[in-house]
């Protein structure tokens, strides 16, 4: 006798909560992924937007008696390495975005002395002196540049010795330096600083143009002028137990890490000479003018 055929079986489903099971692990492991990729990209995207205050706090953390390793670490490799002929000393420059970095540095690589320039009005950093005083860059009018805490521009910190260092071949100056009150003193814990507007960044022709050259003593009203016009654009400092001249061309002299006498020019200076910056970093509109 014949059999009937059976109808055949379906075949089993999975059950329906491995199927939402299933899609709950895979939609957690892309919400996963996709936080990952976020905790990753928005620190970068933040910096890159935000870069300014970045570059603030890396310059913040340096400070001259560092050694240069640690300020290459923060900053890169040098685009600018030079020996100070016949002093034991090697000079750095670090070309930032809108500021370049430089440090001399002495055989044991210990940086004596620290100096930043800023070539673009909106680049805006902060210092603070040996005496705690506050410097800013580019925000003030150089006769304002330093003040203690929140306070008004200090008249008594802000009346600073001023150098004008020659240029080589123009009529008008290249740097005007400024060395801070109490610069080497035992409230300064022996340490100098500097500040002023450097040609590199700025129209000197205009702004300094009644600055006498070649060691002549500039008038009040001369000074008066450039501290008033424009704002400062560089900084620089020395590490303790470093003794620090500017003769009256602006040269630095540095000691007791060289054997070159304080009263013998070392052909350097405290912030870089626009012949050691390259072309497409000298930008006579880069600093701040009022």
């Amino acid at each position: 006798m014949g059999t009937t055929p059976r109808a055949s079986l379906p075949l089993a489903r999975p059950a329906q909560w491995f199927l939402n099971g299933g899609k709950a692990v895979t939609w957690c492991a892309g919400l996963l992924a996709a936080i990952s990729a976020l905790v990753l990209f928005v620190p970068n995207a933040v910096n890159t937007i935000f870069w300014r205050p970045v570059e603030y706090n890396l310059l913040s953390q340096i400070h001259a008696g560092d050694s240069a390793d640690f300020v290459t670490s923060l900053l890169g490799q040098p685009a600018l390495v030079q020996s100070v002929p016949g002093a034991g000393l090697t000079q750095s420059i670090y070309l930032r975005r809108d500021h370049s970095v430089m440090t001399v540095a002495d055989d044991a690589g210990r940086v004596v002395l620290y100096s930043v320039l800023s070539c673009d009005p909106e680049f805006m950093p902060t210092f603070t002196t040996p005496i705690r005083s506050t410097v800013h860059l580019q925000d003030r009018a150089l006769g304002e540049a330093e003040n203690v805490g929140s306070a008004p521009a200090d008249e008594v910190l802000n009346s600073r010795q001023l150098v004008a260092v020659p240029p080589l071949s123009v009529s008008s100056p290249a740097q005007v330096a400024e060395v801070g009150i109490q610069s080497g003193s035992n409230a300064a814990r022996t340490q100098s600083w500097f500040v002023g507007v450097n040609g590199a960044c700025a129209d000197l022709d205009v702004l300094a143009a009644d600055l006498p050259l070649a060691g002549e003593q500039p008038t009040d009203a001369s000074i008066a002028a450039v501290r008033s016009s424009t704002a400062a654009n560089f900084y620089a400092e020395t590490a303790t137990e470093v003794d620090a001249r500017l003769d009256e061309f602006g040269e630095i002299a540095l000691g007791p890490y060289t054997s070159v006498p304080l009263d013998k020019a070392l052909g350097l200076y405290v912030t870089p000479h626009l012949f050691d910056l390259p072309i497409d970093r000298l930008d006579q509109a880069g600093t701040r003018t009022f």
